[in-house]
């Protein structure tokens, strides 16, 4: 009798059903945790992306303004001071350079043809420029702007208004 049992609790190599249902509810807990995980991980990554988006095309923006204008010969719009509109006109060696708003993307029309300032992550909105100064030695434009996302992070466009000042040379 001895041998018997003994024979039977070494021939016992199986799983039981209650052992696979803990392994399963284990690995789906797991499963679900990893899941958040990677979800969490890429939803930052969008909103990182977007952030970063607005950042370089409104650093890119005021630099790309301010450049021209430091260089330019002349504002031709707004044509006086205290004038306000809604693009910027200026002359660079005989050259018309000018900044208009088409829709939501901020155009350059120069010599070599029309161009989108913004990216295509971006729209532009509200633009406006204040001439400041009317000689050429104190000509300085109050730009300001609002850039939004185009897409949505966590259900929201993410928008940033912009409001600073340029001065020709």
């Amino acid at each position: 009798m001895r041998n018997k049992v003994l024979t039977t609790k070494l021939n016992n190599k199986g799983v039981t059903i209650v052992e696979m249902l803990i392994y399963l509810g284990l690995l789906s807990i797991l499963l679900v945790v990893f899941t958040e995980l990677l979800v969490s991980t890429l939803d930052l990554r969008q909103e990182v992306d977007t952030v970063s988006s607005l950042e370089q095309d409104t650093a890119f923006i005021v630099s790309r303004i301010s450049y021209d204008l430091k260089r330019a010969d002349a504002i031709t719009f707004p044509a006086n001071g205290g004038n306000l509109g809604n693009r910027l006109t200026l002359t660079i060696g005989g050259t018309t350079y000018q900044y208009d708003l088409s829709g939501t993307n901020l155009q350059l029309a120069d010599a070599t043809g029309t161009h989108n300032v913004n990216g295509n992550q971006t729209q532009i909105s509200n633009l406006n420029i204040l001439r400041l100064g009317n000689s050429a030695a104190h000509d300085a434009i109050q730009l300001s702007f609002t850039l939004t996302t185009v897409g949505q992070v966590r259900g929201e466009q993410r928008q940033i208004d912009i409001s600073t000042t340029i001065g020709t040379r």
